[in-house]
């Protein structure tokens, strides 16, 4: 039973990184609260569904499609809001 926990908080956790690291990775093309904002507005909900889908249909299911369901809709919200899109 403990080890599903650990499981599952290490998934809470990478979700929580993805987030950080992206925020510290690019220059928002908006004043630093707007972006703030912006990214808290995205990604709660983002983080949400992910957590209810881990829930609902458990680690193995999440952890083969969480590179679609977090990762890149997060990398596509932080390319739309950084400055430096072209290169």
């Amino acid at each position: 039973m403990s080890m599903t926990i650990l499981r599952d908080l290490s998934v809470l956790w990478s979700l929580f990184h993805i987030l950080i690291l992206f925020v510290l990775l690019y220059r928002s093309r908006y004043p630093r609260k707007k972006a703030f904002i912006l990214t808290g507005m995205f990604m709660a909900p983002l983080v949400a569904l992910n957590v209810a889908g881990l829930v609902l249909y458990g680690t193995e299911l999440m952890g083969k499609v969480f590179l679609l369901t977090c990762t890149l809709p997060s990398f596509v919200f932080f390319w739309f809001m950084s400055e430096d899109r072209k290169g």
